[in-house]
């Protein structure tokens, strides 16, 4: 008797001592709360070389995601870009390089195919539904804005530099837009003193260019804060609208059908 009290007490702990690290260690992970997933950088430092302050980059757009995306090059120039500013948009104008611009066409390629099909889709389902095949379709988003520009009362003035990478991007643009519109008042501003950049911009790209006054500088020097900045003004109806950064040409266009009107 005595021996199977002890066989059965032998069992007893032996079952205790297998359970008890599964039950504590159970209890353990589900007193743990589950780790929060990790943001995902924006930029892969290790693979983007084109500016020096890449992991504060990082660190600045997951804590603040609405703050300015401030870029410092290897050679000290510093960007400014809004926040949601694409990453290719920002390699280029900061590197500047035979890949920085295949990387940049392939992107805006890719946006268009897949705004096209998104407006494809919406359409053929508005024409599905009865009673609503008339109604605003996702196509109208992403079409020019209609109108027409006022070549006698609206200018458009590029506050730039000549070392702005982002400014040297922007020029070719302008130089088609002009072509394009003969009769419209374009006027480069260059904010620093750099005379034959000046008179390259004249003959290159055959605009109007100017190298701001210290008057110039302090009347607009709050306003502009990031090169390049376009200033779009209606002198007749006093509407005023202003771009800050590269902008690509359908984009100028539309800001100045808009203050057209």
């Amino acid at each position: 008797m005595a021996t199977y009290l002890m066989i059965k007490s032998f069992v007893f702990l032996l079952t205790i001592s297998i359970l008890t690290p599964t039950i504590a260690a159970t209890t353990k992970d589900a007193d743990i709360p589950p780790p929060e997933p990790k943001i995902k950088n924006m930029f892969d430092c290790d693979t983007y070389e084109w500016f020096k302050n890449c992991s504060q980059v990082n660190k600045t757009i997951n804590e603040h995601p609405s703050a300015h995306i401030r870029v410092i090059t290897k050679d000290n120039h510093e960007f400014n870009f809004p926040p949601g500013t694409p990453t290719p948009v920002i390699r280029h104008m900061t590197e500047l390089s035979p890949s920085s611009a295949k990387a940049l066409a392939d992107y805006y390629e890719s946006v268009s195919i897949k705004t096209a099909k998104a407006a494809t889709l919406w359409t053929n389902e508005m024409n599905r539904r009865k009673g609503i095949a008339n109604s605003l379709s996702l196509q109208d988003l992403y079409v020019p804005t209609k109108g027409k520009i006022d070549y006698e009362n609206v200018s458009l003035y590029v506050f730039y530099d000549s070392n702005c990478p982002a400014c040297k991007l922007l020029f070719p643009g302008l130089k088609n837009i002009k072509k394009r519109h003969k009769k419209l008042n374009i006027v480069a501003i260059q904010m620093n003193d750099d005379k034959k950049a000046r008179l390259k911009i004249n003959k290159e790209f055959e605009l109007k260019a100017t190298i701001a006054n210290k008057k110039v500088k302090r009347k607009y020097g709050k306003f502009v804060t990031v090169y390049p900045t376009l200033w779009f003004q209606n002198k007749l109806s006093k509407k005023r609208s202003i771009t800050k950064g590269y902008a690509p040409e359908n984009i100028i266009e539309n800001r100045l059908r808009e203050t057209s009107k």
